[in-house]
């Protein structure tokens, strides 16, 4: 055997050293495809985890929001309702030509101003 052709030899011996067989390759997009699909997962309980704490969220703003529906009710039965309306210059609406207060709504605007007032100081 001449040196050029245990030079060739060895040349293709270290290529098939280096050469990943197609059962390698798909072992190596397996994986690749497994490790995507467990990141996915993982996304998909975060998400649902984060949904859950969001409706949570709503539910207890719609609960307080009935509670200052309720807290409203009661300070309008007090007859306090006058002296809230004229702090807050609320308006009044016309039904049945009588000139009815939203009394809610003007309670509702009294406390929302205060609130905004102390969020600036």
């Amino acid at each position: 055997m001449s040196e050029e052709d245990k030079e060739a030899i060895e040349y293709l011996e270290d290529s098939f050293k280096n050469t990943v067989t197609h059962k390698e390759k798909f072992n190596i997009i397996k994986n690749l495809i497994k490790s995507q699909q467990e990141e996915i997962e993982k996304n998909k309980k975060l998400i649902n985890n984060k949904n859950e704490r969001l409706l949570e969220y709503a539910k207890d703003i719609a609960k307080k929001d009935k509670i200052i529906d309720e807290i409203s009710d009661f300070m309008i039965s007090l007859n306090i309702d006058n002296t809230i309306c004229k702090k807050s210059n609320c308006t009044s609406n016309l039904i049945n030509n009588t000139l009815v207060r939203d009394c809610k709504n003007c309670i509702k605007q009294y406390f929302e101003k205060k609130v905004g007032e102390s969020n600036e100081n």
